[in-house]
């Protein structure tokens, strides 16, 4: 169903308490997710279904034929199996019209864009299982956040959202097991236990690594789940007995009556259906404050560590486990009422008769905009260079950037096509230089170019090409020692990380060594402290990795050799972990590191990691509240911040504008047809 341009959602999502089941009419409900496993988004979608068929709504489930959840739904939900993952959207489109559906609603990645395709008769809504993604959910009329953080971050998002918590699941028909016989294990055993994906945002490495080095000889850790990251599990774990990996388990609630301690260690959680389960056993809980644990389980008996942190799960693990005589650790009262599986349900019903209403009335088809239309008209990103009459501490409190707006010198526009980014910059007498990425999307390659600006008043004086290369560059890091400047700029085309030096400043650059080879980095940035040379980047891989990955390398020179740490990735968070400028020192001694927030769109929006702590071996960090956008500093380029530099009294940023235009197609065939410009005339 689709939502007029000028319809806009609600600022703040409507956080439900408790709807009436029995009012909610009577609905045909498609349920659309592409999984091959069972874990928590899937055990959300098959509760939710059975709990929809219970109350007497027709419910179909979507998802992969063969898929182990057909068998966990109840015989009241209608199961329909795709065994090809082609044409997905045109199936669900068939099936929505042959079936009736009047509300469909997504699940994770392939089951959000298959909705896309749906009738425009139909009411398309999305559990926001990860996070808000504007290429999956952008189009559809209403979204589901688990957490209130996940609705700070959903940037222009035109339809209606609500905040629903995950619930306690049904349990009641969950059988009892013996974990201890079947693994031969003595009764007075403690298992320490944990549910979940294996996969590295669940941080089962640092569990094990924890494990390890606390938990007493008694001890036994037992991980119910699978994923990609087993064989990095089970290498990590060898040599220990006391820790088992059990696979695939259909009955978490007769697995979690078995243990004495539940862990969550995840760096990345939403909501953690597998905490509630363990509430509702009453066990004793380690969690890490994520997103989502971190809001619910404030009012509870539980402790807290920082996701990703060895030293505090071992430290929390040690805690809990120290009295030695303890055979079997107390069991908890938790106050499960917030978590009410009719509740939750009788809301989810609710808000989708409100968004039906509402998408209703604005698909008039005289004002709707074809979804056609906006795949013809591709998303171009528009960045341009602003220097702020401010230091970078002042701006950690996003009103002081808001107060400099009038006062920002911007760089020449380049161009159409055009744009200009990571800026760097340096002082020489009474000349600014600036450095920066160069790009033309006429060629799609970047290159270093340097614009000079000269007075207290910054006038701006001309440009030059400063480095060029075979393959893209970007990000200028510049590094002066020694009375040398120094630059690092963004290779990851290259595979490395590379250092420049001036042989002849501004602009005379010649590749001096290299400091990172083998390594797709993004990103990095430097900073001596206490002795060492520490860098901060990011990797480019598959799934947008490099927008939520933080990567730490050390050194006792510039020059190497570079280490890169044992905890890497040191943080998995798309909105805070890509590096976005000059790491610094804040007044207490440690350091910040500005990282982008790319949870809405890359290179949304600006936040600042703090280090409390930063070893060789251990990483323990947190994002500060300031939050940077560009509208804050013009109303030209609302659309994005993502490059935040030091240089001495001021602070350079880049702003972003998201154009859609039919003109991108031209420049694209142009590119095709034309012939490629020598790398000296890309200036």
């Amino acid at each position: 169903m689709s939502a007029r341009n000028d319809f806009v959602g609600e600022l703040h999502p409507r956080a439900y308490t408790a709807a009436d089941p029995v009012a909610s009419p009577k609905l045909k409900i498609l349920h659309v997710l592409f999984s091959s496993r069972v874990a928590g988004s899937e055990r959300y979608c098959v509760d939710l279904a059975n709990g929809q068929a219970a109350l007497g709504h027709e419910v179909h489930v979507a998802g992969r034929y063969g898929s182990p959840m057909a068998g966990l739904l109840s015989e009241k939900v209608i199961f329909h199996g795709f065994s090809m993952p082609f044409l997905r959207g045109l199936r669900i489109r068939w099936l929505a019209g042959r079936t009736g559906i009047e509300i469909a609603h997504g699940h994770l990645s392939h089951g959000c864009k298959a909705l896309a395709a749906a009738p425009d008769s139909v009411a398309r809504i999305a559990t926001l299982h990860v996070g808000y993604k504007a290429k999956q959910h952008a189009r559809l009329d209403g979204v589901i956040c688990v957490n209130a953080a996940q609705s700070t971050r959903l940037g222009k998002y035109e339809g209606q959202s609500a905040l629903i918590s995950n619930w306690l699941p049904d349990v009641k028909s969950a059988e009892s097991i013996d974990l201890r016989a079947q693994l031969n294990l003595p009764r007075e055993t403690r298992l320490v236990g944990s549910v979940g994906r294996l996969h590295l945002s669940k941080g089962y490495d640092v569990l094990v690594s924890a494990f390890r080095q606390a938990a007493p000889a008694n001890a036994v850790l037992v991980i119910v789940g699978e994923g990609p990251h087993r064989a990095a599990l089970e290498k990590l774990a060898k040599g220990d007995s006391r820790i088992h990996l059990l696979g695939h388990c259909n009955n978490v609630p007769g697995f979690l009556r078995n243990l004495d301690l539940f862990v969550s260690p995840s760096r990345e959680e939403s909501a953690g259906l597998a905490i509630l389960e363990a509430m509702h056993e009453g066990l004793p809980i380690i969690a890490t404050a994520a997103e989502g644990p971190s809001e619910y389980l404030r009012e509870h008996p539980v402790t807290l560590v920082a996701p990703g942190s060895i030293e505090q799960l071992s430290e929390a693990l040690g805690d809990v486990m120290r009295e030695e005589s303890v055979v079997r650790l107390s069991r908890v009262g938790y106050d499960l009422a917030p978590f009410s599986r009719s509740a939750g349900i009788a809301n989810v019903l609710d808000f989708y008769s409100r968004v039906a209403r509402g998408a209703a009335v604005q698909a008039a088809p005289d004002i709707d905009q074809p979804r056609l239309i906006m795949r013809l008209k591709p998303k171009s990103d528009f960045w341009q260079v602003g220097i702020v009459p401010a230091p970078a501490e002042a701006l950690l409190d996003a009103e002081t950037l808001a107060d400099c707006s009038d006062r920002i010198t911007w760089l020449p526009d380049p161009g159409p096509w055009r744009y200009l980014a990571d800026p760097f910059a340096v002082k020489r007498g009474d000349s600014l230089h600036v450095f920066v990425e160069a790009y033309d999307y006429h060629t799609k390659h970047g290159f270093i170019e340097r614009h000079e600006l000269v007075g207290p008043n910054l006038q701006w004086r001309g440009k030059a090409v400063a480095l060029t290369r075979p393959f893209h560059l970007s990000y200028p890091f510049l590094i002066e020692q020694d009375g040398e400047m120094l630059m690092m700029p963004e290779s990851h085309k290259a595979g490395e990380v590379a250092l420049y030096r001036a042989r002849s400043f501004p602009d005379g650059w010649v590749r001096e060594t290299v400091l990172l080879a083998g390594v797709p980095a993004a990103e990095a940035c430097l900073i001596e402290h206490q002795g060492k040379w520490w860098m901060f980047y990011t990797l480019v891989g598959a799934g947008a990795r490099d927008q939520r990955e933080l990567h730490i390398a050390f050194a006792y020179s510039l020059t190497g050799p570079w280490k890169t740490h044992p905890q890497n990735p040191v943080l998995v968070d798309r909105s805070g972990a890509r590096p976005g400028g000059t790491p610094f020192i804040g007044a207490d001694g440690q350091i910040i590191l500005p990282v982008q927030d790319c949870s809405v769109s890359y290179g949304g929006g600006l936040r600042f990691l703090r280090f409390s702590l930063l070893s060789e071996t251990h990483v323990t960090c947190a994002h500060l509240p300031a939050q940077l956008t560009g509208d804050l500093a013009t109303a030209d380029y609302p659309d994005g911040l993502h490059t935040f530099s030091a240089c001495g009294d001021l602070t350079l940023i880049d702003v972003k504008r998201i154009d859609r235009s039919f003109g991108r197609h031209i420049v694209n065939l142009k590119r095709k047809l034309l012939p490629k410009p020598a790398l000296s005339a890309l200036g």
